[in-house]
């Protein structure tokens, strides 16, 4: 049995329909057997490592790119490091991204691989702040051994199955998938286009075109040589919203405090403190909490969402913001994104979905069930550590 897998970055159920993606219309039997996905609270570093290892953030222990360590940053190995502090002056934060994004692929890559780093980018933080943190993964997801628990990878090597994670479609990608056990193929085309232009609009519906227009291409090719010997499953990581008010957070990264009483990590949807200075501590508490665009995590609420990290590596306070809201600039996005992930999970917009012809019965999945679904289809142990539960009998 192949096993064609199709990964869509930020497809949400409302996405699909008989005119912008009539292939996968007609794939979820007119759009009923679409099951909405609930994905974890993050982005794709966190929901790629829980989608690929079937546990939570809590368990896999990744969730956001870069986390607090100035015992051993490997930032503070760099020597550039030093000299490009003047780039947090440069008033524009179009042009501070373009340089740090040079930096990125011409500098940073080379102490990437001497370090032993699968990445090492400045992204946009701070460079009076940047020696506070580390970075999260060493390996990309796609490569064994990626996570401190077993992944899809790992257990298709272990059984002698081999797998193929492609990103375009071209002869020799669409060989080597047809020649594999198990291949993913992954669009970011709707992502992309979601930020920049905003869900709904024209690029973004353009997108979802091409999209479909792909699936259909792969399927068809998988149904010439397979036949019906062949199972596709095609999921999503997260959903997305348009974003109608930007909050600046130049207060913050201006902050002569920063770095000296506390730490925070802006990303779009949220915000991670820590903190060097009690009294600041309350002080910092306070103000959140005099904010009507969001709220502090309570341990609870971490607990609930499976992000609760004990060693406060990535970040003692949570201020996760409301729908619809984004920050900028965050250290992150290179222009106002006028679309975003990463709110809290539950809502409606962030569910992703899931798409097979041999699902059926299914109401709600999770992306811990992604794992269990594709190992239960090539009758495979589930591992223990997996958290998630297979769609399929």
């Amino acid at each position: 049995m192949k096993i064609l897998g199709v990964f869509i970055d930020a497809l949400n159920q409302c996405f699909i329909s008989k005119t912008d993606t009539p292939f996968l219309y007609e794939l979820s039997n007119k759009g009923e057997n679409i099951i909405p996905l609930e994905s974890v609270l993050g982005y794709s570093t966190a929901i790629d490592a829980t989608i690929f290892t079937g546990t939570y953030p809590d368990t896999h222990g990744i969730w956001i790119e870069y986390y607090y360590n100035s015992h051993y940053s490997p930032y503070s190995r760099i020597p550039i490091i030093k000299l490009s502090r003047p780039i947090d002056y440069i008033p524009i934060q179009i042009f501070r991204s373009g340089i740090n994004f040079l930096l990125s692929k011409f500098v940073y890559q080379h102490y990437a691989k001497k370090f032993g780093y699968h990445e090492l980018a400045p992204y946009n933080i701070p460079y009076r702040i940047i020696t506070y943190f580390d970075v999260t993964t060493f390996r990309n997801f796609t490569e064994p051994k990626a996570f401190p628990v077993p992944s899809l990878v790992d257990i298709l090597i272990e059984n002698g199955l081999s797998f193929y994670y492609f990103t375009h479609i071209d002869k020799i990608t669409l060989q080597n998938a047809l020649s594999s056990d198990v291949s993913v193929f992954y669009s970011s085309e709707a992502d992309l286009a979601g930020h920049i232009f905003g869900v709904g609009s024209k690029q973004h519906r353009n997108a979802l075109r091409k999209i479909d227009k792909k699936i259909e291409l792969l399927v068809n090719k998988y149904r010439e040589k397979f036949r019906d010997n062949f199972v596709v499953l095609v999921f999503s990581d997260h959903g997305m919203a348009n974003v109608d008010t930007k909050i600046s957070t130049l207060p913050w990264i201006k902050d002569q405090d920063l770095g000296n009483k506390y730490l925070v990590a802006i990303e779009s949807t949220m915000m991670r403190f820590w903190y060097f200075d009690e009294e600041y501590k309350e002080k910092i508490r306070e103000k959140l909490n005099t904010l009507e665009y969001g709220h502090l995590l309570s341990i609870k609420e971490k607990k609930k969402l499976r992000v609760y990290f004990p060693d406060n590596k990535y970040g003692e306070d949570i201020f996760l913001i409301d729908q619809g809201y984004v920050l900028y600039p965050s250290f992150k996005s290179w222009s106002i994104p006028k679309a975003m992930h990463g709110y809290h999970p539950n809502l409606k917009e962030q569910l992703g979905v899931v798409i097979s012809p041999i699902i059926s019965d299914v109401k709600a999945a999770s992306v811990v069930d992604i794992m269990p679904t594709l190992l239960k289809l090539l009758d495979l142990e589930i591992p223990k550590t997996v958290e998630g539960r297979p769609l399929v009998i």
